[in-house]
């Protein structure tokens, strides 16, 4: 399982930026070494165009005043001593660039990825919310176009240079069609989870009914990178949170509730990370989006 980083602004307006490890424990480490290391280059430069003036500032210097880096850590190792010893190493390699380096541990009763790792940073911070929270995963440059993007945005977010309408946007490029092919063929993949996300989609929201995924009504980005304004996440009191945490993280319920009788866990469910892979297309809904996602470019037009 993966790790989950994320960046926190503590003054207003404020940021949260968060990552989630890759497909796999041994190379979760390594690729959050390579995000941040990214990040860490396209921060030390940056000039702001300001109509016909070009202002000079050192974005590093506003990274290590405002932003504060949590690391929600899901390969961590057993034992307090190791755990204890990864722990140091990030807070020593990244508090240099940041306001502070935060590390916390996530266990999973089964794989729970990102879902366990952003569920359980917005019950610890619930309360005390930056104004704006960027949750993102340990591979994100395998998802997100550029990562100027990424890194223009918490910048934007931290100065107060954002639109005052944005409460939630995805950062990832892949936008999916969940209809795809449902008009013409019994099979189609919307088709195919339709029964599975259906239960997902109840249990989580404690609804008698569900959307549609062959009828077009739910469509969104994969991937789960995205910004979230904290008025977005308040939306819901902190109790959903805590009960979508049991339901993926803390318990198997997830697991269970994809087999049609007893307590039963599939193994290629659990390799497959199909709550995981089902839940990735009900964050914007949580956070108050329309069900049916508009491209980014069509949103504020």
């Amino acid at each position: 399982m993966p790790i989950c980083a994320l960046l926190a602004p503590l003054k207003a307006p404020s940021v949260f930026l968060g990552f989630e490890p890759s497909t796999n424990c041994r190379g979760g480490t390594l690729l959050v070494q390579k995000l941040l290391t990214s990040m860490r280059k396209l921060v030390l430069t940056g000039f702001i165009l300001t109509g016909d003036v070009v202002a000079f500032e050192n974005r590093s210097a506003a990274i290590r005043e405002l932003v504060t880096l949590r690391i929600y850590h899901k390969c961590g190792g057993y034992g307090t001593g190791v755990r204890e010893a990864e722990s140091e190493r990030l807070r020593t390699e990244w508090g240099p660039y940041f306001l502070d380096v935060d590390v916390r541990y996530v266990d999973d009763v089964l794989r729970a990825d990102d879902d366990s790792a952003y569920l359980a940073f917005i019950i610890d911070w619930y309360e005390d919310l930056p104004e704006y929270t960027v949750f993102l995963h340990a591979d994100a440059p395998e998802h997100i176009p550029s990562l100027e993007l990424l890194t223009d945005s918490v910048y934007a977010a931290i100065r107060g240079f954002l639109p005052s309408g944005i409460g939630f946007v995805h950062f990832a490029h892949n936008y999916v069609l969940l209809d795809w092919g449902c008009d013409q063929r019994k099979d189609c993949e919307g088709r195919q989870l339709e029964p599975e996300f259906s239960t997902l989609w109840k249990r989580v929201f404690g609804a008698s009914v569900a959307p549609s995924l062959a009828a077009g009504h739910v469509n969104a980005y994969c991937c789960v990178q995205f910004m979230v304004h904290r008025s977005r996440i308040r939306l819901r009191p902190k109790s959903f949170y805590e009960h979508g945490l049991a339901y993926f993280g803390t318990t198997a319920e997830s697991y269970h509730r994809l087999f049609p009788v007893g307590r039963v866990v599939r193994k290629a469910d659990v390799f497959g990370r199909t709550p995981g892979q089902l839940a990735m297309y009900i964050w914007h809904a949580m956070f108050g989006e329309a069900l049916k996602l508009p491209r980014r470019q069509q949103a504020w037009v």
